[in-house]
């Protein structure tokens, strides 16, 4: 039977650590992109883990201050219907106001794509395979104090069959990081263009 499971859990160290440091937005070089089984290679005996992208893809980095991202990945099941799928949503603050970033949001807002996600523990999945991440919420926030923020609020979400699809652990320095763990780590192109905010 398909939904046969054969192992166990161990208690692990008491090491992990939350956070998200950067984000991929995946595109084909022009346009945004979502990944799909065509595109990738997994690991043995799991499609967990993807353990290589055959398709030339060029992402966008978006950098993020700290403890201003969050992902969450809820699983929704009707018992009715005898399903049930996840719901992958991504929702990030960036700081200062500008255009430019305006601009930014406001294409990725009409748009469904695969992104990427690195976190502080050194992590990296895909969310949005197969069906892409799409715009579910936003908002701009300006703060009454002088010590308040003033930023752009942005929430991504999906339905999907299956959970975010790891990579391979990134080594810290190496070339092509963090899409480092990939057997063939050209194919990957991390665009060198970002929006510097003044």
């Amino acid at each position: 039977m398909a939904c046969d499971y054969s192992t166990g859990r161990a208690l692990p160290c008491k090491d992990a650590i939350g956070g998200i440091k950067s984000l991929y937005f995946v595109t084909d070089g022009t346009s945004p992109y979502t990944l799909t089984d065509a595109d990738v290679t997994y690991t043995a005996s799991t499609r967990q883990q993807i353990a290589d992208i055959g398709t030339a893809i060029t992402v966008y980095q978006i950098d993020l201050p700290r403890n201003t991202a969050t992902f969450a990945e809820p699983i929704e099941v009707s018992d009715e219907n005898g399903n049930f799928f996840y719901t992958p949503t991504l929702e990030i603050a960036l700081h200062k106001l500008e255009y430019e970033t305006q601009d930014l949001l406001h294409a990725i807002a009409k748009n469904y794509q695969s992104v990427f996600a690195l976190n502080d523990a050194g992590n990296i999945f895909c969310a949005g395979f197969e069906r892409g991440l799409g715009v579910s919420g936003g908002d701009t926030q300006v703060g009454a104090g002088l010590g308040d923020g003033q930023k752009f609020m942005l929430t991504l979400s999906s339905q999907c069959a299956e959970r975010v699809k790891m990579l391979p652990a990134p080594t810290a320095g190496a070339s092509g990081y963090p899409f480092d763990g990939l057997a063939t780590v050209a194919n990957v192109t991390i665009s060198s263009t970002q929006i510097t905010p003044a």
